[in-house]
């Protein structure tokens, strides 16, 4: 009988135990990348090491000598974890600010992570050395003599090397295709993801091109992402008119060579575009396998790919093309934004939440002292589509038709969109509406609306 088939089962197994251990420290390195294939391989180191073994007492010592060790390494891969994390997160961003958020927020996280790791590393480290211990002892006490392989003999450095040199082939694997997916990849404007278009030359008949912003696609991949896949396209705005603009939206139909129309996009682009000249904005529409006008417009080449760019508004940057009012008042009580900015959290001040500040105007327009105020504001973008909403709440008074200025803070996450877009706005083209619901007045008095 071949000493690789005895024990077999205990083999395969046990193994999955040091396995799931060094599966989680790969899975923090690489961001998950190729998860699947990563356990299977790594399972196989596991039992390869242990395969030649004939006695049970040395299968048992090996394979928890391996699960101390994936244990132990823990807190080193959640220190890289936060590293790797927090490269790709500052990465995607488009401006210092937003770096400065991922960056503190990444802080953040990944203490917490690595403060778990270690104690969970350290706890499941010693409790796998001792039971180890245990039955290394009970191997030298049994007198069988194992044979002389280079698994047996070299099989817990061996391991240890495979899976190191798993990480770091897969990992720069992820490292590439990131690289490669930010070349190609899209752009969001806001919270949205859109694309554009000028008609392609091969259509059979142009569609009429529109008057103030050209657009046209000059580049078509596919990104199959980890968590979701993107048709991706490098969209060229050029500004017809002799206007800077601050924003267009609008809508892309795509249609097939036989002029069947495919999907029609909406398309929202608030980066600017300077007056004359051109813009490039690499973007991206999720894809979903199961639905068809998905799978045909990622199956169409661009050279057969006819397009359709109509503009629904266009946004200037002396402020025309936007609804007429910014501030809608409120008659007892306006409000105003004079000012804008964001807080970055501070762990060694004991400061742990980020927040977009703003300095707030309040004007009494009664002739009553105002003891406190309470509503919601609204915000905008520069196409009027609701970014938030926040409830607000003042108690520190208004003097009979007199203005206060308070400075409040929204709390700040950079995981959630409609945070991000509010942060990212720049106060010139951030719209709002104050509706108040509450005067309490300083004589006791109480009004609701």
């Amino acid at each position: 009988m071949e000493t690789g088939k005895k024990h077999i089962a205990l083999k395969i197994l046990l193994a999955i135990l040091p396995t799931l251990i060094f599966t989680q420290n790969y899975a923090w390195i690489t961001l998950n990348s190729k998860l699947g294939w990563a356990f299977l391989i790594i399972w196989s180191l596991m039992v390869w090491s242990v395969w030649q073994f004939t006695e049970k007492n040395y299968i048992f010592e090996r394979l928890f000598r391996l699960t101390e060790i994936s244990f132990f390494l823990l807190p080193i891969s959640a220190i890289l974890f936060a590293f790797v994390l927090g490269a790709k997160v500052i990465s995607s961003t488009t401006n210092e600010f937003a770096q400065a958020g991922a960056a503190a927020g990444i802080a953040i996280g990944g203490t917490f992570a690595v403060i778990i790791a270690f104690i969970i590393g350290v706890i499941g480290g010693i409790i796998m050395h001792l039971v180890a211990s245990k039955y290394d002892k009970k191997a030298e006490q049994s007198g069988i003599i194992q044979p002389e392989t280079m698994a047996n003999k070299h099989g817990i450095i061996l391991s240890l090397v495979g899976v190191i040199a798993l990480t770091i082939l897969f990992g720069s694997i992820f490292l590439s295709s990131e690289k490669e997916s930010k070349d190609n990849t899209e752009i969001k404007s806001g919270d949205k993801t859109v694309i554009e278009t000028k008609d392609n030359d091969n259509s059979a008949s142009q569609p009429e091109k529109a008057k103030e912003v050209d657009l046209e696609i000059t580049k078509k991949t596919f990104f199959d992402g980890d968590f979701q896949d993107q048709i991706q396209m490098d969209l060229n705005f050029t500004n017809k008119t002799e206007k800077n603009i601050r924003g267009v939206q609008g809508t892309l139909t795509f249609y097939d060579i036989f002029d069947n129309e495919i999907k029609t996009i909406n398309v929202s682009y608030d980066q600017g575009i300077p007056a004359g000249q051109s813009k490039t904005w690499n973007s991206g529409t999720s894809y979903n396998q199961f639905i068809d006008e998905d799978k045909k417009l990622k199956d169409t080449e661009l050279k057969d790919l006819k397009y359709k760019w109509v503009v629904n508004k266009v946004i200037y940057d002396d402020g025309s093309g936007s609804s007429s009012s910014q501030i809608e008042q409120t008659e007892k009580v306006g409000l105003e934004i004079t000012q804008k900015g964001f807080h970055k959290a501070n762990i060694m001040s004991n400061d742990f939440q980020d927040k977009i500040t703003m300095e707030i105007k309040f004007t009494n327009k009664t002739d009553k002292n105002i003891k406190g105020v309470e509503g919601s504001l609204n915000f905008y973008d520069i196409f009027d589509k609701e970014i938030k909403k926040v409830s607000i709440a003042y108690d520190k008074g208004i003097s009979a038709s007199q203005s206060k200025v308070w400075n409040s803070g929204i709390e700040y996450n950079q995981f959630i969109n409609e945070d991000v877009k509010l942060k990212d706005a720049e106060l010139k083209d951030l719209k709002y509406k104050w509706e108040l619901k509450t005067i309490v007045y300083e004589d006791g008095n109480k009004e609701t609306f």
